[in-house]
């Protein structure tokens, strides 16, 4: 499962679903449309109610099939249930206290909100202009 921040929702294959044979769940169908990374469109036939457990927590969350071969995507809705919604204030907090203390609150608190205020949090594509980022390959969750 990827980790993917631009997905709005949360996606697996119908190949990759049904081989996770989850009998327990409500799979429910649908016909919702998503935009992808390329900019096509595929479509979700079912959404399946899954159990989710995470650190002794538990819960029932939507899991959107695609018919067609496509990335297991760990996608904001579950992010934000699972992480909280200020999953991104504690991501940059901690690599702020790990890697960036070279940078200061005004400018970390400028990076944060230009990021919440773009399109990247929106529904579809999305994109972040005028910064860079590094990538740290020996980065843990605290």
């Amino acid at each position: 499962m990827e980790l993917d921040t631009g997905s709005t929702l949360t996606c697996i294959s119908k190949a990759n679903f049904d081989a996770l044979n989850l009998h327990n769940c409500t799979v429910i169908p649908c016909n919702e449309r998503l935009r992808v990374a390329n900019y096509q469109y595929e479509t979700a036939s079912c959404k399946a109610m899954v159990d989710v457990e995470f650190r002794g927590k538990s819960w029932v969350l939507p899991l959107f099939v695609v018919d067609c071969k496509f990335p297991t995507l760990l996608g904001r809705d579950w992010i934000c249930v699972v992480f909280g919604t200020d999953w991104l204030d504690r991501l940059v907090e901690m690599m702020d206290q790990n890697h960036l203390n070279s940078v200061s609150a005004a400018q970390r608190e400028s990076v944060i909100g230009r990021i919440k205020q773009s399109s990247v949090f929106e529904s579809g594509v999305g994109e972040v202009r005028d910064y860079e980022l590094v990538l740290i390959s020996n980065l843990m969750p605290g």
